[in-house]
């Protein structure tokens, strides 16, 4: 028998709340629900598989939130997009300490942040060190798009997607560049000279160094301490957790 006060639940409880949210879409989109001339663009809380108004009574919050639009005159709801909720607080089960934001999205700062006490900002360096030398061909996803040069070309990496890359000699090819916005870093072998190396991001302008992961392309492994790049996928060396890029594979890096 329960004591009086007190509720065990078998799953977490969602208590949904308004917030001010503002939801940019660019001017080609092609969402559906949009634009309708006697309806406002609502946030709105799921109950069950059902979008449902905040403020209504739910029996089944979710932690999904609905941008639907809604019309005024029948206050009918058409979905617009599903998501995670953006961000939730998390309290503990006795509510007696201070509750954690989870942020439920992948998220773009546009100004700076502090986590743990340290500092971190948008921008990020990377830093390319060669433990064998060979052939690669790099592109930084920054705040100018997806493909782009990682630096100014004194490193020896090549830049332009497709291109027959340099020879990037061990000990005299450790580039480090910062970039505004930094999403990814991607590498590929250009020919089967195998470069193996490292790629690390700095977020705090080189104080620390984190090791970037594999999050797509990669034959094997992810870690970002121990990279072989091939183009003909005859490398197979490396430590178990080597994040092997082969077969003329591109390979995406992002911090873990």
């Amino acid at each position: 028998m329960n004591e009086p006060g007190r509720r065990l639940t078998a799953s977490p409880t969602y208590v949904p709340m308004e917030a001010i949210a503002v939801h940019e879409f660019p001017a080609s989109h092609t969402c559906s629900n949009m634009g309708f001339s006697e309806a406002s663009p609502v946030l709105m809380m799921v109950d069950g598989s059902s979008p449902a108004p905040l403020g209504s009574t739910a029996t089944s919050t979710t932690a999904q939130v609905s941008l639907a639009s809604v019309t005024w005159k029948d206050n009918t709801a058409s979905e617009i997009q599903r998501i995670s909720a953006p961000y939730k607080v998390v309290h503990d089960a006795s509510c007696s300490n201070a509750p954690s934001l989870t942020v439920q999205l992948d998220t773009t700062f546009a100004g700076g942040v502090t986590i743990g006490g340290r500092a971190h900002s948008p921008d990020a360096c990377v830093r390319v060190k060669t433990t064998n030398e060979g052939y690669l061909n790099a592109w930084v996803a920054d705040s100018r798009g997806e493909y782009n040069a990682v630096d100014d070309g004194s490193s020896g990496i090549g830049s332009t997607f497709g291109s027959t890359g340099s020879m990037i000699s061990v000990g005299t090819s450790t580039m480090q560049a910062c970039y505004t916005g930094f999403r990814a870093f991607y590498v590929q072998g250009p020919n089967s000279n195998a470069w193996c190396g490292s790629l690390e991001v700095s977020y705090d302008a080189g104080s620390t160094w984190v090791f970037l992961v594999c999050t797509m392309g990669c034959y094997r492994g992810t870690n970002g301490a121990d990279v072989i790049v091939d183009y003909d996928g005859t490398t197979t060396g490396g430590i178990s957790t080597s994040a092997k890029c082969m077969s003329m594979s591109n390979c995406r890096f992002t911090a873990p």
